[in-house]
């Protein structure tokens, strides 16, 4: 008898704890519908804002839509294939051009070689672009130079540390931050720091105790990876947006949700 009695409470301690992980998850989803209903609804009625305001407000909110619809990316990529028969049109558009080169030439029309993949480069996290096309000073030499003579320039204190990437916002209002730049930084990873600095300057320095809230960090963080999935895109990298999509979506995470967070990152 008091086995049973037992097992009944144990149950119901686990349904209560069910229920209650349930209502969070759903209370956490709800809010956020809430923040993008009301970010969308800012943007479009409040009349004081300025335009970078306006624009800032519904790129949040746009952004924070994709974030819900990236965990159900593969499904509605396959349904939306499905719909309007994308898969079948280019598997028969395809074959149709392979026939056609076939029957000019007298000979079958071959696929371009894989990327080479004997790079002695080896593997940098946070910056996947470094191992397909080495550091920026011998992918973008010209490009890079030129980058931190800007930041110079502009007051910026550039700091050369290996294993480390970071615009760090200067603690007083009004003044550049530093950038701290690995010397064999890819392209790509210079482009996304160097874009953390374009926009603190867009805002006039706002100083890293501003900066730091969450919704400013994200917005800062989105529009750095749009950055670098543009470069990634215009190479016609798959795997490499594959790959910056995870770290924004795990960027996200670590900002909004750190303690959920632990223990269960997003995976490739």
């Amino acid at each position: 008898m008091a086995g049973l009695i037992v097992g009944i409470i144990a149950v119901a301690v686990i349904a209560v704890f069910t229920v209650a992980i349930i209502a969070f998850l759903v209370y956490g989803l709800v809010m956020m519908v809430v923040e993008i209903v009301m970010g969308l609804y800012t943007a479009i009625t409040d009349d004081t804002l300025t335009v970078f305001e306006r624009g800032s407000h519904a790129g949040e909110s746009t952004m924070n839509i994709v974030l819900l619809l990236l965990p159900f990316k593969g499904k509605i990529k396959g349904r939306f294939g499905r719909w309007f028969g994308r898969s079948k049109a280019k598997g028969k558009s395809s074959a149709k051009a392979l026939k056609t080169e076939q029957s000019k030439t007298g000979k079958p029309k071959t696929a371009p070689p894989p990327p080479k993949t004997d790079k002695p480069w080896l593997e940098k996290k946070g910056d996947p672009a470094y191992d397909r096309y080495g550091p920026a000073s011998e992918s973008h030499p010209e490009q890079l130079a030129q980058t931190i003579a800007k930041l110079e320039k502009a007051g910026v204190e550039v700091i050369w540390r290996p294993d480390a990437l970071a615009y760090q916002p200067n603690s007083t209002p009004g003044k550049p931050g530093q950038m701290i730049l690995d010397p064999d930084a890819s392209w790509s990873a210079v482009v996304h720091e160097m874009q953390h600095f374009l926009d603190d300057a867009a805002k006039g320095f706002l100083g890293a105790e501003k900066l730091y809230n969450p919704n400013t960090r994200w917005w800062f963080e989105s529009r750095a990876y749009a950055k670098e999935i543009a470069l990634a895109r215009r190479e016609g990298d798959k795997a490499l947006i594959k790959e910056l999509e995870t770290l924004r979506l795990q960027e996200w995470q670590k900002i909004f949700m750190p303690d959920l967070g632990k223990g269960n990152k997003v995976k490739q």
